[in-house]
């Protein structure tokens, strides 16, 4: 039973075509009420933007990875640029303009580890359609092609079709605030991954838990989408999959659920990424494992993430995590 194929000669592991922001962490024990001030009891400055989390967290993961984003000539832009050449991500087309500032998100963490922000996405909201077209070389070399919302979505639409176009396995989170799904978008993504919030509000099924999920996947199944990885944050993670089969046989559905550890939660922020780039990482680079083997992973590093302050702070690389995780062996 097959689902995807990797093409191998590749240049790039995992190709991202997403935001890039600079995260301002609030951790505070209870939000202000209208005209109040709370103290907080601590601050820091991170690496954040969901394209930008996707691609250094397959990064850390040994993936070798390319980001196509849109920054602003400033301080935040200069740092973010650095923050990918640490951990080794090719940034020919990070994109530097004079005319918006690098996003900034305020994220305000309660007691709970539960984040609000405030997003305002500047530069993100820069990358055109040309600059896609411009990226061509690097799209053509990737095994994996992952775009988000945090760009507009024309121009997160001609990632994913140049990727189909070179035959990658194209993957596309509609966070944040997607409200509808265009034909020309769907037809152009192999692998759909949101969260709960966002599979209620494209598909107006109420989906609270794993067992309300595999109606809203059926609904993406219907718009052409192979593959739907829903996450659900302390509940685990549900994935829906058509399953190539043979010409005479057809294909078939596989829908499973894989649950988290219970985890000593201190902030969210970004686990949902960090989910995303352990796929795209165990996908591109390690195509031998069922896809049942490769959530499980991903699971299990998505869930440490949250045990600790922090965006791509929190993310953690290779050799901090059991090397079980990186075992080739096949499990059916």
């Amino acid at each position: 039973m097959e689902i995807f194929k990797v093409i191998k000669d590749r240049r790039f592991d995992v190709v991202v075509v997403g935001s890039c922001f600079c995260d301002l962490q609030t951790y505070i024990r209870n939000l202000p009420k209208p005209g109040e001030t709370v103290l907080s009891e601590k601050f820091q400055m991170d690496f954040g933007g969901k394209g930008a989390n996707t691609c250094v967290m397959a990064a850390k993961l040994g993936a070798r990875t390319a980001m196509i984003s849109s920054i602003g000539d400033d301080v935040f832009g200069r740092e973010t640029l650095a923050n990918f050449h640490k951990f080794g991500v090719h940034t020919e087309c990070v994109k530097i303009t004079s005319d918006a500032a690098t996003g900034i998100t305020n994220c305000i963490v309660n007691e709970d580890g539960e984040p609000s922000y405030i997003s305002v996405p500047g530069a993100g909201k820069c990358l055109s359609i040309s600059n896609i077209n411009d990226a061509k070389h690097i799209i053509e070399q990737g095994k994996i092609v992952i775009s988000n919302n945090g760009i507009p979505l024309s121009t997160a639409i001609e990632g994913l079709k140049l990727g189909k176009h070179y035959g990658a396995i194209t993957m596309y989170n509609p966070s944040p605030n997607l409200h509808e799904m265009p034909d020309d978008l769907c037809s152009n993504m192999d692998i759909l991954l949101l969260n709960t919030t966002e599979a209620t509000t494209l598909t107006k099924i109420k989906v609270s838990g794993p067992s309300d999920a595999e109606d809203a996947c059926a609904w993406f199944h219907d718009k052409g989408i192979q593959c739907v990885v829903m996450t659900m944050g302390k509940d685990g993670v549900v994935v829906s999959a058509v399953c190539l089969e043979s010409a005479d046989k057809g294909s078939s559905r596989m829908v499973f659920h894989t649950p988290a550890r219970k985890a000593c939660v201190v902030d969210t922020t970004g686990a949902g990424d960090a989910l995303a780039g352990s796929f795209a990482f165990f996908l591109s680079c390690y195509p031998q494992l069922s896809l049942k083997e490769v959530i499980r992973r991903c699971v299990t590093i998505a869930t440490q993430t949250v045990e600790t302050e922090g965006v791509q702070k929190s993310y953690p690389s290779c050799k901090l995590l059991p090397q079980e995780l990186f075992e080739r062996l096949k499990i059916a």
